[in-house]
């Protein structure tokens, strides 16, 4: 049998020791960055906890947090997240088979880019003549797209 898994919080990192002792650590230790990975919801609260109570110049980045999923239930820590960060890079898969396509957004030298709604779709390649995938885009935002912006383009 393996031994459990330990993180910044804890072992699960659901209990309210775990999200103080996370806090603690990070200010004591003054770092300039803390990454966290596919913070659950009493994660998320934690890093929010942390966030407010933090002074000095520590930058928080979120990988992997779902702040942005269209169609997901939101909480008040979700959309304070949400508001608070910005997406620096979204991929997303959307759609249903025989109509699937890509949502994508990045920051390229501090400066946001459009977010694009992309079909992905099988094409005959001129060069080899063989069918490979490739992304059509049909449309792009300046804010992120909604569900119903979602199920209008893909049927998602």
């Amino acid at each position: 049998r393996r031994p459990a898994k330990r993180t910044a919080f804890g072992a699960g990192g659901d209990d309210a020791d775990d999200a103080e002792r996370f806090i603690k650590a990070v200010k004591d230790s003054a770092c300039s960055f803390v990454v966290v990975v596919a913070p659950r919801a009493r994660q998320l609260k934690a890093v929010a906890d942390l966030d407010t109570s933090l002074t000095g110049k520590t930058c928080i980045i979120l990988a992997n947090a779902r702040l942005r999923v269209p169609g997901a239930r939101m909480d008040a820590t979700r959309e304070k997240l949400a508001a608070l960060f910005r997406p620096a890079y979204n991929l997303q898969l959307v759609g249903q088979p025989g109509r699937e396509g890509i949502v994508f957004h990045t920051v390229r030298e501090g400066r946001t880019t459009p977010w694009v709604l992309a079909e992905r779709a099988l094409q005959v390649s001129e060069e080899s003549g063989r069918e490979e995938f490739v992304a059509k885009e049909l449309g792009t935002r300046f804010d992120p797209p909604t569900l119903a912006d979602l199920r209008e383009t893909f049927g998602a």
